[in-house]
């Protein structure tokens, strides 16, 4: 596990640059403010259905993470974390270009 990714993850939940579950990333995607959809590794194929539909209402890629929803819920302090988005563009063009092992685009 490359856990720079998820040290990453939580810098951008610290500074507000990261929607936390479904309902957050499903109003920022419409709100046109997602820069990338994350998915836990193991998301339900309906989660997995629901992120590709938020992709694409909000122009944004979709991509998985090599994370469980238990380790990223773990490591965030959510419980249940199996979608994210990255709301900032700057962090999302960061974390592409830096830990572009750590997820797969859909």
């Amino acid at each position: 596990m490359n856990s720079d990714a998820i040290r990453f993850l939580g810098l951008m939940k610290r500074a507000g640059a990261l929607c936390i579950g479904e309902t957050n990333t499903g109003s920022a995607a419409r709100a046109g403010k997602t820069a990338i959809i994350l998915l836990a590794k193991d998301a339900s194929s309906n989660a997995v259905k629901r992120a590709e539909g938020f992709s694409l209402s909000g122009s944004c890629d979709a991509a998985v993470l090599e994370y469980t929803k238990e380790e990223l819920s773990s490591f965030l302090g959510t419980p249940g974390c199996s979608m994210m988005a990255i709301t900032d563009r700057g962090f999302a063009e960061a974390f592409r270009k830096k830990y572009s092992t750590a997820f797969r685009i859909k």
